[in-house]
């Protein structure tokens, strides 16, 4: 009876005795004394100067933040200055083990260490590194992960799961010149992005998925409520098509993606006209920005692309065309003006009114085409003549605005509603 009546009084104490032996902790990691790994070590190891000065920098930033933790990490190589290297990549070394063990420590230790952003960018991450991290980022309320060229294969895939599944507000996430080619990893990773409530950008760019094409649908598919996914450079494209149907059928699966980027993947004639099948009105209406810059795409397939949101064969294709999505190719192309023009209004009734007086009227010639008048009801000729009228100020740009309103008003008056009238 006694110990359940002093229990809250044991729990107090413990709570006293936790929080001493915290602050006894953190004032021994401020403390702590480390000792540079000597050069010898680094040359004996082929390493150059540069080389040497970046390993040392880097292990000066470790001991700064197993002192006093930040909320933003941000570690890669560096020269005296702070100048970035670019071209130096920091290998792991079991010398560095000890430093990696503190900062866990220290991030697991201190309560006042909430994470912002947690980078790690050209230096190798090994997995008894990554083990000890994955423990240290659990509930820091981290926001943004970004992992670059850190030669961790499946298990940094596995890392980022967990850091997933642990950190609710995470909503950016940064994998760059990494590998995703281990399908079992791959599938971790796509179970904990699914379910994730709030990660809107998913960068991938220069990663390899391998030769398995379901490791790349595992991944594509997971970001059904990713916001803008980045695949540059993952040579997803041609290779028989299979990359760009997977991009087709999870466009057509209407995810909530706003932006998708595409450029630099080999995509060619054939695979822009598969990709465009998925962007038709009835199956894709979130998209907002695809890029497609830097692929092999002649005119064929861009203007494959290009009927998919303004299909001109008709006015009721127009109507039913894609009014959300706007292109991106490359700025020297032929087709890049035309398209620019299109889609890059805010909502999609502005877009569909904005077709509608394009295709009733041969912009580059200046004059109508009534053909595709011909099955529209008399009744809604004041609609028409509305858009036609106000058309030049909402909907066109400033080369198609000279001379524009008043020609095509009066052509519509006299060719096509006068010809119904008799006239």
């Amino acid at each position: 009876v006694r110990l359940l009546q002093n229990k809250p009084r044991i729990r107090f104490h413990n709570a006293i005795i936790m929080s001493v032996n915290l602050g006894v902790l953190n004032t021994l990691l401020r403390h702590k004394k480390f000792d540079l790994v000597s050069p010898i070590h680094w040359q004996s190891h082929g390493h150059d100067g540069q080389y040497i000065v970046a390993v040392d920098n880097l292990q000066l930033k470790l001991m700064n933040y197993v002192r006093r933790p930040s909320r933003a990490i941000n570690l890669q190589p560096v020269d005296g200055d702070g100048n970035y290297l670019f071209g130096v990549h920091l290998q792991h070394d079991e010398l560095l083990s000890k430093l990696w063990k503190y900062l866990a420590i220290a991030l697991i230790y201190r309560d006042d260490c909430c994470i912002d952003s947690f980078r790690v960018i050209n230096v190798q991450l090994a997995p008894s590194v990554m083990a000890q991290l994955g423990k240290a980022l659990k509930s820091k309320h981290l926001k943004s992960l970004v992992l670059h060229n850190n030669n961790f294969g499946s298990h940094g895939v596995s890392f980022a799961a967990d850091t997933l599944k642990e950190n609710d507000s995470l909503n950016c996430i940064s994998f760059n010149f990494n590998q995703f080619d281990d399908l079992e990893s791959v599938i971790q990773f796509a179970d904990a992005l699914s379910k994730h409530p709030f990660l809107e950008s998913l960068s991938v760019r220069y990663c390899s998925f391998g030769d398995d094409l379901m490791t790349l649908s595992t991944m594509i598919f997971a970001c059904n409520n990713v916001k803008f996914l980045d695949l540059r450079n993952t040579d997803i494209g041609s290779q028989g098509g299979g990359g760009a149907t997977i991009v087709s059928q999870f466009l057509a699966s209407n995810p909530s993606m706003e932006t998708l980027n595409l450029s630099n993947n080999d995509f060619n004639d054939r695979d822009a006209d598969i990709i465009a099948q998925g962007l038709s009105t009835s199956k894709n209406t979130n998209l907002k920005l695809l890029y497609m810059s830097n692929n092999p795409i002649l005119e064929v397939g861009k203007r494959a692309l290009l009927k998919a949101i303004f299909d001109t064969t008709s006015l009721n294709a127009a109507i039913e065309s894609n009014h959300t999505c706007e292109l991106i190719f490359d700025r020297m192309h032929t087709v890049h003006d035309m398209v620019m023009l299109i889609n890059n209004f805010t909502t999609q009734d502005t877009n569909r009114k904005r077709k509608i007086v394009f295709a009733i009227h041969d912009a580059v010639v200046g004059s109508c085409d009534f053909h595709s008048l011909e099955n529209v009801p008399t009744g809604l000729a004041p609609d028409i003549l509305g858009l036609v009228q106000f058309g030049p100020l909402k909907y066109m740009s400033s080369k198609l605005m000279f001379n524009y309103s008043l020609t095509l008003t009066y052509d519509i008056l006299r060719r096509w509603l006068c010809g119904f009238l008799g006239g």
